[in-house]
């Protein structure tokens, strides 16, 4: 079994009903999600479902549930599944530029796991108090598996992650300053669809989901 990247119509109904729903619940106590959401409303760029093969998503009512699996599907052979997918596609995107960044909306919960996060290199969290934590992904401090694994982390049934491009010039960077240079270079939104069996990628600012 293995995960693919299926183009989705900018129009389709069901993508955009998710992105608002999913942009809602975390904009509740989220400074990065809200930021998004006032910078590019709900509309426009291009969309890609990273899914299973065996996914049809033409066929679902809804974008935040999935799909019945076949009763002879197997594990995702190593590299495969849409996690992995989702994955290589940050992991391109680190190689487009030395300033390239991806960056995980987390919560509070992060600095819990983090004292813990041994199953691969951590990633780097900024922590603005409260809910306001991020994982920091750049070409400098973060392979694929540190990658796979804040994606997984932050990406549960709700979330949000960004391919975008930061240029740090601070060790402590003051919040706001970070979240809108964050916002304004964002080319990908990421979040996780179809009841936690793939993710939808927004291109808002360089073209679809290659």
């Amino acid at each position: 079994m293995r995960s693919h990247r299926v183009p989705v119509a900018p129009d389709d109904p069901k993508a955009r009903a998710w992105i608002r729903e999913n942009f809602e619940f975390c904009a509740h106590n989220h400074q990065l999600a809200g930021r998004l959401l006032r910078q590019f409303g709900l509309e426009g760029g291009s969309l890609t479902a990273v899914v299973p093969e065996w996914v049809d998503i033409t066929q679902l009512v809804s974008y935040r549930q999935g799909s019945v699996p076949p009763s002879d599907l197997r594990q995702y052979s190593p590299g495969t599944s849409p996690k992995d997918e989702l994955t290589n596609f940050v992991v391109d995107h680190l190689r487009t530029a030395p300033n390239s960044a991806a960056v995980c909306e987390h919560s509070s919960t992060a600095r819990q796991t983090l004292q813990i996060w041994t199953w691969s290199p951590p990633p780097e969290a900024l922590d603005f108090g409260n809910d306001d934590v991020y994982f920091l992904l750049t070409p400098d401090n973060a392979g694929p598996d540190t990658i796979r694994d804040a994606l997984g982390d932050s990406l549960g049934h709700w979330g949000i992650a960004v391919c975008t491009s930061y240029k740090r010039t601070t060790a402590n960077p003051d919040r706001d300053r970070f979240i809108d240079e964050i916002v304004s270079n964002t080319k990908h939104i990421l979040m996780p669809a179809f009841d936690d069996d793939g993710y939808l990628i927004w291109s808002v600012g360089a073209g679809a989901a290659t």
